[in-house]
């Protein structure tokens, strides 16, 4: 049997070891403001949310969970009154999920280690170089995906 020409441990492994150290590093910042307890898919949505809010289906296109996903973290966070579900002014038959209370704080800090992230990123390739490798990441994302 021949050897595959690419790294096998490659692409796939690097891009989910990102991640992954992404998340950590969110949820650990998170614990250490006083946020604990809190899944990835909480710590991914709160920096999306919109001032104005944001529909759960935006959420789920700019974040790449599904809308399922993004009912149950939706539900997590309202449980815990971070955010609320409320009637979309624009649209009477849509919902908007707002920031509201003990949210706003947990939302500061989401992004705070967001910004974090990206500053140690930056440090490593250089400020342009993460900008460049999103793109890439992302244009990559659609070359390989199925269908």
């Amino acid at each position: 049997m021949s050897r595959p020409s690419f790294n096998v441990e490659g692409l796939g492994a690097i891009a989910g070891r990102l991640h992954r150290a992404v998340q950590g590093t969110v949820l650990q910042r998170l614990a250490e403001r006083g946020f604990e307890g809190l899944t990835a898919g909480a710590a991914t949505l709160m920096p999306l949310i919109e001032p104005q809010g944001s529909r759960p289906i935006i959420l789920a296109e700019r974040s790449g969970l599904t809308r399922q996903a993004v009912g149950q973290i939706i539900r997590e966070l309202m449980a815990r009154r971070f955010v609320e579900v409320a009637p979309d002014p624009s649209d009477a038959r849509a919902k908007v999920v707002r920031v509201v209370g003990a949210g706003r704080a947990l939302q500061d800090a989401s992004i705070a280690a967001l910004d974090e992230i990206y500053r140690r990123a930056g440090t490593v390739i250089g400020d342009d170089g993460v900008p460049r490798l999103e793109a890439a990441m992302s244009r990559l994302a659609d070359a390989v995906a199925p269908g």
